[in-house]
């Protein structure tokens, strides 16, 4: 038997090792890229979400205060209707 000699590698074998290494180095960058859209997704519609809700939120506060109608409360409208009766009530004038 002939004595082992050291392992030598071939051109063509760490091409292959090199090419291996690069794909892999790729597959993690590609990895990394999409794991990154995903979070820039969600931090985004988790924000969308939260923008909506803080403007129906205001919304709804804002209308509620405003809207006579929307509690059910009595409008009185004579004083757009007849402007010069509520002078003639302030100034002591009949009606």
């Amino acid at each position: 038997m002939r004595p082992r000699l050291p392992s030598v590698v071939t051109k063509k074998r760490r091409r292959s090792q090199l090419a291996r290494a690069t794909e892999q180095r790729r597959a993690v960058r590609r990895a990394q890229r999409m794991a990154r859209r995903r979070r820039v997704r969600l931090v985004a519609s988790i924000l969308g979400m939260l923008v909506v809700l803080l403007a129906l939120l205001a919304w709804i506060v804002t209308h509620r205060q405003d809207s006579a109608s929307a509690r059910g409360t009595a409008v009185d409208y004579s004083v757009v209707i007849y402007p010069s009766d509520q002078q003639a009530t302030t100034t002591g004038g009949v009606r």
